[in-house]
């Protein structure tokens, strides 16, 4: 009952700010968008982008091992061992910040030239810079102590009401004719301002419980050190898969590309919200089973996950897809028509990075992390080569394929590599067939409604197409026997 009725409140919990996020992230984007051109909107995504990157580099990978031996100390009620960790980690990115801000501001001038090929760049980076790295030492700590913490209301309560406050900022300066410095100075307020309520929260549960414990002569920060740098190229990686599209299209293309890239890209991940919902409802449950031996349970479980899923992301990325044009025409400005084609393929390509995500998940909960991490340095390496290739021959389109075509092979060598390293798990791969076949079905269907019988010319006929043919899948599921009463039994009932 326990760990049932917490999985459900943290599901209920994460969900409705997950929503919340997401909402106030589309509006944030949306205030962008009718508030600069699509050049400028492209400037400063790719001024984020690069900063994004190199702030990697501030914590060196400190910030996951922090996190897992910051847990250890209070596991083990180790006072000691948990100041010297705080010393070492704030000593260490107080100077990597430092030389960061360093780096950013000498090279600013150069970075202006070649990399944005724009004057008045400059001074956005460097205020972008100030922020990431003040951000990096000390707002992320925040996020980081309620990890160590276990505490996930806190933790989303941070995420969301710094969102909110950034939306609310921003408009604030937009309205008093700061153009591009509004996002700016409300990513400094939002934080500011937010930074005194959490750290006393933070002080109290965390500093003043932690004042008398006893101590013990364990040294972590060789241990610290050691996980951190294994960990460097892994989070290189991951940027490089989420933003070397930017930066090439950057260098290779124009800022009113970038633009129209940055409005698809956030469009086309909604689908892998439901990613998380799935996974902190029943993951928790797969590693239990798995630890108590219990493998026909666990690959029901899996199989579920997997399911349900797949069910869920699918038909919505196809929706996105055939309707790409009529999405972005209620969603933003008309300028922003041109993503449409991008949005198309983005859209099949979050089905398949949805997929990968729940892999890399199965990997970490067997304790398999080198196997992600091989995969995305893998990735990240052929994500460079698509980007530079593609987007030479095809531009906007070449960013979003050479996404597509990284995410497809990092699931095909995750496939493989489950078969021959994962032999408990036993997956389903009827179930593919069987949901593949009906969402081709509803693709079918949806092109035909569409073009037929409801042309898309408001929002009232788009709200309708979406309506008719979610019933149409929903009653093909069920005729494939996709969703059954036995699934709830599974969920409710660990054999």
């Amino acid at each position: 009952m326990g760990l049932k009725q917490d999985i459900i409140n943290g599901t209920k919990w994460m969900i409705i700010t997950s929503i919340l996020i997401s909402i106030s992230a589309y509006l944030f984007r949306y205030l962008m968008a009718i508030n600069l051109s699509v050049a400028d909107y492209g400037l400063y995504y790719s001024v984020v982008s690069l900063i994004l990157f190199a702030i990697t580099f501030i914590p060196f990978g400190r910030n996951e091992a922090f996190v897992r031996f910051a847990s250890l100390c209070m596991t083990k009620r180790d006072n000691t061992g948990l100041l010297d960790l705080l010393r070492y980690y704030f000593s260490f990115k107080f100077k990597t910040a430092a030389l960061f801000l360093i780096i950013v501001i000498s090279c600013s001038s150069i970075i202006e030239q070649y990399y944005l090929k724009s004057s008045g760049g400059a001074f956005i980076l460097i205020s972008l810079a100030i922020f990431y790295a003040l951000y990096e030492v000390f707002f992320q700590f925040i996020l980081i102590i309620t990890r160590v913490l276990k505490q996930l209301k806190i933790y989303s309560l941070y995420d969301l009401t710094r969102n909110i406050f950034l939306l609310v900022f921003t408009l604030i300066c937009f309205k008093l004719g700061l153009g591009m410095l509004s996002p700016v100075i409300g990513l400094f307020l939002s934080h500011l301002l937010l930074f005194p309520v959490f750290s006393w929260y933070i002080y109290k549960r965390f500093f003043a419980n932690n004042t008398s414990q006893k101590s013990s002569n364990t040294n972590y920060i060789p241990k610290v050190i050691k996980f951190a740098n294994a960990n460097v190229l892994f989070l290189a990686s991951t940027y490089i898969l989420n933003y070397m599209d930017t930066y090439m299209l950057t260098i290779l293309t124009n800022f009113e590309t970038v633009g129209l890239y940055n409005i698809a890209v956030p469009i086309a991940k909604l689908p892998t919200f439901f990613l998380s919902c799935f996974t902190v409802v029943l993951m928790p449950v797969i590693l239990e089973l798995y630890n108590q031996k219990k493998i026909q349970s666990m690959n029901l479980y899996v199989n579920l996950v997997f399911k349900y899923l797949l069910i869920t992301i699918i038909p919505v990325s196809i929706f996105m897809c055939i309707h790409s044009n009529s999405i972005l025409r209620f969603l933003f400005p008309l300028e922003y028509i041109g993503a449409s084609s991008a949005l198309k393929i983005l859209a099949v390509s979050s089905i398949i990075s949805t997929v990968f995500g729940l892999l890399t998940i199965l990997f970490n909960s067997f304790n398999l992390p080198e196997i992600n991490n091989k995969i995305i340095i893998f990735g990240g390496i052929i994500n460079i080569i698509f980007n530079y290739t593609l987007i030479n021959i095809i531009g906007l389109n070449g960013a979003a394929f050479a996404t597509l075509i990284s995410y497809a092979l990092m699931v095909f060598v995750a496939f493989v590599l489950i078969c021959t390293k994962l032999t408990v798990l036993s997956i389903d791969y009827g179930l593919f067939t069987k949901i593949i076949f009906c969402n081709i079905l509803y693709a079918l269907y949806l092109t035909f409604i569409s073009k037929s019988l409801i042309p898309i010319s408001g929002l009232t006929s788009l709200i309708l197409t979406f309506i008719f043919s979610l019933f149409l899948y929903l009653v093909m599921i069920a005729l494939c026997k996709l969703i059954t009463r036995g699934d709830l039994e599974v969920v409710y009932s660990r054999n």
